[in-house]
């Protein structure tokens, strides 16, 4: 019996075997969960920039021009009054006019500021005295960098006549008064009475509330309780982005100043990875806001996710080259398939031709 036929048969079973496509399936599963996961990070990372990105620049961006938020922070060595914010003010809108981005004839501002300042203080109402409380004397559109949640009343400004009126928080006005409907009443600091005109909300998350502490929070106008202020921020224009920032800078020395605006932008957040130190050490004489606590915190958790999110986007990155190369070359191929068909259709109508024009003979 002759079985070479066969064993040849065999032999070239062996030699083309059915093709695998195990790692492609791996690679594509691999790909779908770091994208995934690199998906909920990066929602993650937009709902901390919408909840923490300032208010003030949008209130004042138009089409023709930005607005940037600059926080400047002075250590507790050089606090400053109200004649340094006036101060600041003028050099800002001198540096302002000399680069063209304010009216040079305009008497009032075109752009918007404030500054503040903490320390503690003893507060009392008539039946009762809480001990510590935190004040934040502030001057400026205070409650327009830091629009805080109110329970009632509402905000004082520098406009008001009265500047004896106080905002204070739901802790304090649980602790002096037992409720939260309190606006109108009357607290005392110090020698002086002051009006309660609103009531804001303390902050709810886990992270701010361990920035802001345990303690009462009150808010009083600088003019009527003059304390050291340490913090002085800012929304000017800017034609280049940072350009703000730069101004900043060069016109108020030793202090730690911060671009806001984009402080959570994705890009900057990847970069900032490798100045974890930055967020995490506290320059010796500097002692920052429950305010820029908070931010502090939450930049920090969000550059540790926003790193590793762009690590784990490299892979689906090389993985799009393997697809590409994959689509090219398939691509490559139904042109060869499409030329060999038309090639065949050519020869095909050449040969019919032929038998017409060369009749068979017998």
């Amino acid at each position: 019996m002759n079985t070479s036929g066969m064993d040849e048969k065999n032999e070239q079973v062996q030699v083309t075997p059915k093709k695998d496509h195990r790692f492609q399936k791996l690679l594509i599963i691999v790909n779908a969960v770091l994208l995934l996961l690199a998906g909920a990070v990066l929602i993650y990372v937009r709902s901390m920039s919408q909840k923490y990105r300032p208010n003030v620049p949008d209130v004042w961006t138009t089409p023709e021009k930005e607005y940037s938020q600059i926080s400047v922070y002075f250590p507790s060595t050089r606090a400053f009054d109200i004649q340094s914010v006036y101060t600041y003010r003028g050099q800002i809108q001198n540096a302002l006019k000399t680069a063209a981005l304010v009216d040079k004839d305009a008497k009032s501002m075109q752009w918007a500021d404030c500054a503040y300042g903490e320390t503690v203080k003893p507060i009392a109402s008539e039946d009762r005295t809480v001990d510590e409380v935190l004040v934040t004397v502030t001057t400026g559109d205070f409650f327009v960098f830091h629009p805080l949640e109110l329970v009632s009343g509402c905000f004082y400004s520098d406009n008001d006549i009265n500047l004896d009126c106080v905002v204070i928080d739901d802790l304090a006005s649980w602790r002096l008064f037992g409720g939260m409907d309190t606006a109108g009443m009357t607290i005392k600091i110090e020698d002086r009475i002051y009006t309660i005109s609103g009531v804001v909300r303390s902050p709810q998350s886990h992270s701010d509330q361990i920035a802001y502490g345990s303690v009462p929070h009150i808010y009083v106008p600088y003019m009527s309780l003059k304390s050291g202020m340490t913090v002085y921020e800012m929304c000017i224009p800017e034609a280049v982005e940072g350009n703000a920032k730069k101004m900043a800078e060069e016109n108020i020395q030793d202090a730690v100043i911060i671009d806001q605006t984009d402080r959570f932008d994705i890009i900057k957040l990847v970069q900032g990875y490798k100045n974890l130190d930055d967020s995490i050490m506290i320059r010796t004489g500097f002692a920052y806001p429950w305010f820029e606590n908070s931010l502090r915190a939450a930049e920090l958790k969000a550059r540790m996710f926003a790193f590793p999110m762009a690590l784990l986007m490299l892979i689906p990155a090389f993985s799009s080259v393997y697809l590409l190369f994959f689509i090219f070359k398939l691509l490559g191929r139904l042109f060869l398939f499409i030329r060999d068909r038309i090639e065949d259709r050519r020869q095909i109508r050449l040969k019919k031709n032929y038998e017409r024009t060369h009749p068979k003979t017998t």
